[in-house]
């Protein structure tokens, strides 16, 4: 058997086979379920939602995007790093205090599919533990890079978690121009869906204010990645069903580390500032916690302008 076939009846199948809505708006199906962002982007395109994920923090720039999302009545998704949660615990508490929802973004940043079962079982479970200690409820696992296998889905369903990725890559990780890839979105269609972006960069949180108001004014709604599936599922506008990805994440192009604030683009822990090495090109991901990568050109969400949405 494939490794395509293994994941698919790993996973769950079509979320409509078993996604029941409770009155707290959280779904009561069988965990493990592998939520493609994509497929939701294709078939919700007449929604006005638009749920808003930040990874790879807590972060120095997380309090300041926190005071940004309060002042608009905004609640979002932050994709927790293990390792930065030590820096900020007091923090992600206050983050689900103040209505945001919080996700697993493993402990150390590593692509899971590359990993041994126990490996990538103690890069889940120790965040799921931290988080538990410190009262924070958390349902999904966002595996860096996309990269799962599934042993990945395995894990989270024991965990009692769903896999989350997204539609839209903001592109905010790239080594570019940084204001140049904020515009890299989507074209040709009302930007809707699971928004990732980064707290971890300073120019990503000083250009929300705008990002935000501005899809505001195009009429988006902002919800949670629970809200939005939600919505998605009780929405007679659109189709009944989420579709789960039924074959492991594509292999993602290698991308080059990216420091916050730091001429020399080599990432570290933000409340530590330990040098780590630069990856060398062409070769697989470093060890480093490494920004999410970037969507291959064939999928939704293609590296396209955005000049005429936002006034750059």
């Amino acid at each position: 058997m494939s490794v395509a076939g293994f994941v698919h009846i790993c996973a769950s199948v079509l979320v409509s086979a078993g996604m029941l809505l409770s009155s707290q708006g959280a779904f009561a199906r069988e965990a493990g379920t592998v939520v493609d962002g994509r497929a939701i982007l294709k078939m919700g395109k007449g929604s006005d939602l638009c749920a808003l994920t930040f990874d790879d923090g807590p972060g120095p720039h997380t309090e300041r995007l926190m005071g940004i999302l309060r002042e608009r009545g905004i609640r979002a998704t932050f994709f927790l790093v293990g390792k930065q949660i030590g820096y900020y615990p007091d923090l992600v508490v206050r983050l689900q205090q103040e209505g945001h929802e919080i996700g697993n973004h493993t402990q150390s940043h590593r692509s899971l599919r590359d990993l041994p079962q126990e490996e990538q079982r103690a890069e889940i479970v120790s965040v799921q533990d931290t988080l538990r200690k410190l009262g924070v409820t958390c349902r999904y696992i966002r595996p860096p890079y996309g990269k799962y296998d599934a042993c990945t889905v395995d894990i989270a369903r024991a965990e009692g978690t769903d896999i989350m990725l997204w539609s839209i890559d903001s592109m905010d990780w790239s080594r570019k121009a940084r204001i140049e890839t904020m515009k890299t979105l989507v074209a040709g269609q009302k930007l809707r869906g699971i928004f990732l972006f980064h707290d971890t960069h300073a120019q990503t949180v000083d250009a929300m204010p705008q990002i935000l108001d501005r899809l505001k004014a195009e009429g988006c709604r902002f919800v949670t990645v629970s809200e939005y599936l939600a919505a998605l599922q009780g929405a007679e506008a659109v189709p009944t069903g989420i579709e789960v990805r039924e074959e492991e994440a594509p292999a993602l192009p290698p991308q080059s580390p990216v420091q916050e604030d730091d001429a020399s683009e080599v990432r570290r822990p933000f409340a530590q500032p330990e040098a780590e090495a630069e990856p060398e090109a062409g070769g697989e991901e470093a060890a480093a916690p490494v920004p999410d990568g970037a969507i291959p050109e064939e999928s939704v969400g293609k590296k396209t302008g955005l000049s005429s949405l936002f006034d750059w």
